[in-house]
């Protein structure tokens, strides 16, 4: 049996004995402070006690990459890349890095189109 790809996710916000469920289309981009993680949704920032690799190898999810040391991002929420900036939807950015800069571009490389 193939497991299907997972839609959302539950997570402890840090408040004892609750569970917030989100939606992985709803995330903008994961970032790594101190031993947390922020998750930044559209409307909302979410805080969890985990760590950042821990987070993107329990997604499996091919939407998700790397972009800093600190930062994950969710593809589809990109609405730019510009020089070391990735602009999202909503108007927030974040950090691209040199060291993972050539890892998303060869991620969106099938969905590129190029100009001539």
């Amino acid at each position: 049996l193939t497991k299907s790809p997972i839609k959302s996710i539950f997570i402890n916000p840090g408040i004892k004995g609750a569970v917030v469920q989100v939606v992985l289309s709803e995330i903008l981009y994961i970032e790594a402070k101190d031993h947390l993680i922020e998750i930044h949704l559209q409307t909302e920032t979410l805080t969890s006690k985990v760590g950042l690799q821990e987070f993107l190898d329990q997604l499996a999810n091919d939407s998700f990459i790397r972009i800093h040391r600190s930062f994950v991002v969710n593809i589809d929420q990109i609405k730019s890349i510009e020089n070391n900036n990735i602009n999202f939807k909503t108007g927030k950015k974040a950090p691209l890095s040199a060291t993972y800069r050539h890892e998303l571009l060869q991620k969106i490389k099938h969905q590129t189109i190029k100009n001539s």
